[in-house]
């Protein structure tokens, strides 16, 4: 009826064994160690240890002990000083509807510069 044998319903997982707690505290530490390694690169680093592991065993592992790579951040566009000194409108707090909006376009720039405008919503 619901789709689940009998034996499905009652299997109660056991206790990990002490090669695997070794397996979990060695990938804890290597999550610490790197940060922004994930499963494939931590599987490929144990394999390198000599561990006798694979990379769904090491991703099962992670999402059951919590480790998730951390989520990266671009950096925030900084607006050069003239162009804050002549966008009155974002400190224009008595007509709401007034306002700013600054867009960065693609880098045009052999150095990676971004070119910045302001466009004023009225």
């Amino acid at each position: 009826m619901l789709g689940l044998s009998r034996s499905g319903y009652w299997f109660k997982a056991g206790r990990r064994s002490s090669r695997q707690q070794e397996l979990v505290k060695r990938m804890h530490q290597l999550s610490t160690e790197e940060p922004r390694w994930g499963y494939r690169r931590i599987a490929q680093a144990l394999k390198d240890e000599g561990w006798n592991v694979g990379r769904r065993q090491i991703r099962r592992l992670r999402r059951q002990e919590g480790l998730r790579v951390p989520p990266f951040f671009k950096h925030q566009l900084a607006l050069p000083e003239r162009m804050l000194a002549e966008a009155d409108c974002l400190k224009n707090t008595a007509r709401p509807r007034t306002g700013c909006s600054v867009y960065r376009s693609t880098p045009a720039y052999r150095s990676g510069r971004y070119e910045c405008c302001l466009i004023r919503i009225q």
